[in-house]
């Protein structure tokens, strides 16, 4: 489940900090649709991840994150 202080702009300005830098907007839309996966899950959908996506989906720390964000 995605916190809901995961939606806020002083933690994601947080987290752009320990990742190394980042795009402010991939970041919120990476939140969001981590949340959308979330709550399909939730309700049953299935899903499959493949090759990268799925390795990073896998990765526990957000800053796995960080090889979609600029340095």
């Amino acid at each position: 489940m995605v916190a809901e202080h995961c939606f806020t702009n002083a933690w994601q300005a947080q987290k752009r900090e320990e990742i190394g830098g980042c795009d402010p907007v991939l970041l919120e839309k990476t939140i969001h649709a981590l949340a959308l996966l979330d709550a399909l899950a939730a309700r049953g959908l299935e899903f499959v991840f493949k090759g990268g996506t799925g390795l990073a989906a896998a990765l526990p720390r957000l800053s796995s994150l960080s090889h979609l964000c600029q340095s």
